[in-house]
């Protein structure tokens, strides 16, 4: 199916939002019925918020759910993809895609710390974030 094919990005679910105003989890309806629409001012900061991320070649997750088991939603991504010459792996960073349409690099880490850029609601941004040591 086209969900198992190899991709190397994973999109934003928007889980805070639809946990938030569709009093459902997401998880449970995705693919049986259509999700209500979100409007596009429903994001707060654009210019700050994810809507693509690069993605672990082993995941076979195609949107992040910043909701999924707490934390292991990063095991998803693929955060040190770029500048780690030493493949570490908690070095280097990633590209994004920004809901304001820029495409941003980030360092390890700081799209979930220490404010949760896949979330897009105000009380779910820092709520969820997820700060790890380097």
């Amino acid at each position: 199916t086209a969900d198992m094919v190899a991709r190397s990005y994973v999109m934003n679910g928007f889980a805070d939002y639809y946990l938030t105003y569709s009093a459902v989890d997401q998880n449970k309806i995705l693919g049986k019925v259509p999700l209500p629409a979100m409007k596009e001012t429903a994001i707060g900061f654009p210019s700050e918020s994810v809507l693509l991320g690069e993605k672990n070649l082993l995941s076979l997750e195609f949107e992040l759910d910043v909701f999924k088991t707490p934390g292991s939603y990063v095991d998803d991504l693929a955060e040190n993809r770029h500048g780690n010459p030493t493949k570490s792996l908690r070095g280097g960073g990633a590209n994004y895609a920004m809901a304001d349409g820029s495409m941003r690099y980030l360092a390890w880490g700081t799209a979930t710390c220490p404010v949760n850029l896949w979330a897009v609601l105000d009380e779910w941004r820092t709520h969820s974030a997820l700060c790890r040591p380097r």
